[in-house]
């Protein structure tokens, strides 16, 4: 019966209980917003055959924990499948540069980013990549899906569509 009661209790937290092992807790939301392999923006169109760029929107930052400290977000450090999938700067990336954001200054202006994902086109066009970011040492940061992040992303074809 102890422990039953005891679980609860310690989850409730406690007068003289230890610190969190993790106090300086960064959260990045993020909705991934198309998938395409197309793109055509002012003079530019082009197609790829081995995979499909996919597009993100960074929703907001929020550095509000306990002892939060400036968090230096680096969308380098941002990636789907493996961390060599970085964002890539030439298409649609709208401000998504390294900066930091000071201790309880939540940052909500939207950024944009796309990554490559290699494979098959078909196969991947409304497949979702969850994103993950690189913490460093003395970094903790989580990256979740914001509650607009359409499940199964749409494909985008901007030759149909009007522009991705």
């Amino acid at each position: 019966m102890t422990l039953v009661l005891g679980g609860p209790l310690l989850l409730a937290g406690c007068a003289g209980c230890p610190t969190p092992l993790i106090s300086d807790l960064v959260i990045i939301t993020y909705e991934q917003r198309a998938n395409f392999n197309h793109w055509k923006l002012l003079d530019q169109e082009g197609t790829i055959e081995d995979g499909v760029f996919v597009r993100y929107r960074i929703v907001s930052i929020q550095n509000n924990d306990t002892h939060a400290k400036t968090f230096h977000f680096d969308p380098g450090k941002i990636y789907a499948e493996e961390p060599s999938q970085t964002p890539i700067p030439f298409i649609y990336l709208a401000g998504a540069l390294p900066f930091d954001i000071p201790p309880g200054a939540p940052f909500t202006r939207p950024l944009g980013l796309t990554l490559r994902i290699p494979g098959v086109p078909g196969v991947l066009k409304n497949e979702p990549f969850p994103l993950h970011y690189a913490s460093g040492p003395d970094e903790h940061v989580l990256i979740i899906p914001g509650p607009n992040n359409p499940n199964p992303p749409p494909y985008a074809n901007p030759f149909t569509q009007g522009g991705v």
